[in-house]
């Protein structure tokens, strides 16, 4: 707000708490009704749900589940949620605590890519990348990058400022 006070799902926060927070709103580990719905992905379940799609026509979700089962062949069975961030400041917020939020929510999404990425392949998610672009030709660490951002796709939707007073 125009205070620079957050305000996430109903609590005030202090910045240093917005990456944890956020980091549990996008995995959703203990698997709580009130934070992102969960689906669990596997080889066999994807190749279910792209049979389904195609079966009804549905050729944006026979996509999203394709992607889906190359993560799978390439990890194995991992757990996904239907997050998105959404962010709304007033107009009267500073733009240092702005971005200081704008770069917690990046930072959450990076360790989460980063932990993935180092338990699957040995490596940080900006290491992935940045091997990827100097070996433009390896089809497998392009592979690679397209499974880490499958499984952990940023979402952050920024509404436009409000005058809320302040």
């Amino acid at each position: 707000n125009a205070n620079d006070q957050l305000l996430v799902e109903g609590e005030l926060l202090l910045i240093d708490q917005v990456r944890e927070k956020a980091k549990e709103f996008i995995v959703n580990p203990a698997r709580k009704e009130s934070l992102p719905e969960w689906e669990d992905v596997s080889v066999s379940i994807a190749k279910q749900k792209i049979s389904d799609y195609t079966a009804v026509g549905n050729a944006e979700k026979v996509t999203v589940w394709q992607k889906r089962l190359a993560a799978a062949e390439l990890i194995g069975e991992y757990t996904i949620t239907k997050q998105v961030i959404s962010l709304q400041n007033d107009r009267g917020t500073s733009y240092k605590l702005y971005i200081q939020v704008q770069n917690e929510l990046a930072a959450a999404y990076r360790e989460l890519r980063d932990e993935l990425c180092m338990s699957e392949f040995r490596m940080t998610f900006t290491e992935l990348e940045e091997a990827s672009k100097a070996n433009k030709e390896d089809d497998s660490l392009k592979k690679k990058l397209k499974v880490i951002k499958t499984v952990y796709p940023q979402k952050i939707s920024e509404a436009e400022p409000k005058n809320l007073g302040g």
